[in-house]
């Protein structure tokens, strides 16, 4: 009897000996390749102003952008690149440009690099088990420990000459190159100051960062439709028609109230955009599988995601036009505001309804699909005043008082919103007029003292916001 018995192909055997030890080696090798800015296409969105013969443009690189261009993933890292060019075509003027104008906390070029090298250690304990239980990837460490090296000192060379720097710009010059900011997405508030013993110059700018879908970006029809049945009011006839908005927001079938209108912001919409902006405020994303996965997962984890959607309330039988937040470092605290667009104008400005509070937690509820709810601080009247405080700081509020509300709740008796939550007030809305231009408020009924529970006990002091 004669036994089979299988021999290998020694030919074969050495062909997938010498794929899989090419294979390795391309694993280990560390390589480094930027792509040119010229071939990212960024600079479409270049955002320029021009201030009595300096103009500054800048834009803010998004995510993939910043990657492709730096060559490393800076956004995991919190980094975002923002593009600067600066010139100067006086003839006898001369300015200083400090990297903190724009970001107090930005990142030095060679900080960049530092922080993004390449280390062996990490990339073998990145492959996992996978890489630590399998003898061949051990082959990489050595191309690894050869090739890192060269491609850290290419990092370096390449992020450190990119960057502009702190730099004197003299007259007829121009200067260009990024400044490495904390990450910011949506809308991008970039303030740069340029100093000179004469006469300084500041440069404010708004500029779009790709990667989030914002809220506002659906609808823009829906508000053309608004303003173009909108009416114009004066200061007294507008006071009136604050005071008999609905009390609360409601549920999609308005068959139950919930928290209560306590905001009025009169303002474009880009005005009011910016100022929020410079106050610290975010954008919020747009409803969609993907932002509502990553909304579950730093709830889960309890990080933070700045740019959170926010859950739909109703006012004028339609979900909130535009939302804003605040957040702190997890997704379960952030001041809240949803806005909707009334149809009335004050001075010929939109004149924005809404409601702000604040989330302080998440707590258990059989009012929502998901069992889970954030649970809101019951004093929404401090969120309200912390808004406020907020658009004041801006130094862009032209006008600013209150108006009565929902009323005073009765502590003993509070009412709650449509997830359970109870709250109490005072029972008024602020009201803000917002300017594109730095501007001294003016207060209107500043005290509350003066306010009455109907709109003739203040049509007096309404026709004070017509100065």
């Amino acid at each position: 009897m004669i036994e089979a018995t299988w021999k290998p192909n020694r030919p074969i055997a050495m062909i997938m000996s010498v794929v899989l030890l090419h294979a390795t080696a391309l694993q280990g090798c560390v390589t480094f390749k930027p792509v040119p800015p010229q071939d990212v296409g960024f600079m479409e969105r270049a955002h320029t102003e021009e201030n009595e013969g300096v103009s500054v443009t800048v834009v803010a690189l998004g995510r993939k952008e910043a990657e492709q261009v730096m060559g490393v993933p800076l956004s995991s890292r919190g980094i975002q690149p923002v593009w600067v060019e600066i010139r100067n075509d006086t003839d006898d003027e001369r300015f200083a440009f400090f990297q903190q104008s724009i970001d107090a906390d930005y990142y030095a070029p060679s900080e960049v690099a530092y922080i993004n090298h390449y280390s062996p250690l990490k990339r073998l304990l990145g492959w996992g088990v996978v890489g630590l239980l399998f003898p061949p990837l051990w082959l990489a460490i050595p191309f690894q420990l050869i090739s890192a090296p060269v491609a850290n000192r290419r990092m370096d060379s390449h992020i450190g000459d990119s960057g502009i720097g702190n730099v004197l710009i003299e007259p007829d010059s121009r200067h260009e190159g990024f400044v490495f900011t904390r990450l910011d997405e949506g809308t991008k508030h970039v303030e740069i100051t340029l100093l000179s013993p004469e006469r300084s110059r500041k440069f404010d700018m708004f500029v779009p960062v790709p990667g989030v879908r914002a809220d506002h970006q659906t609808i823009e029809e829906n508000i053309a439709e608004i303003r173009a049945a909108a009416r114009e009011y004066d200061g007294p006839e507008l006071h009136d028609a604050l005071v008999d908005l609905p009390c609360c927001t409601s549920n999609e079938k308005a068959s139950a109230n919930g928290d209560p209108v306590n905001l009025v912001i009169i303002a474009t919409f880009e005005d009011m955009l910016h100022n929020f902006k410079r106050a610290g405020w975010d954008e919020t994303e747009a409803i969609t599988v993907g932002t509502s996965l990553k909304t579950a997962r730093s709830f889960m984890l309890g990080t933070s995601y700045r740019y959170s959607p926010v859950s739909n309330l109703y006012l004028f039988e339609r979900p909130q036009d535009v939302a804003f937040q605040k957040a702190r470092d997890t997704i379960h605290e952030r001041n809240h505001l949803r806005l909707w667009l009334a149809p009335k104008l004050y001075r010929g400005k939109p004149v924005w309804v809404g409601q702000v509070s604040r989330d302080i937690g998440v707590r258990f509820t059989t009012r929502t699909w998901n069992l889970t709810t954030h649970a809101i601080d019951s004093d929404i009247d401090d969120s309200r005043e912390a808004t406020m405080g907020d658009l004041l700081q801006t130094g862009h509020v032209r006008l600013m008082g209150y108006v009565p509300g929902v009323g005073e709740t009765d502590p003993d008796d509070p009412p709650e919103n449509l997830t359970g939550d109870e709250y109490y007030t005072d029972g008024f809305r602020a009201v803000a007029e917002l300017s594109p231009e730095p501007s001294e408020p003016l207060f209107f009924n500043w005290t509350r003292a003066d306010l009455g529970p109907t709109a003739e006990s203040t049509r007096a002091t309404g026709a004070d916001a017509d100065r």
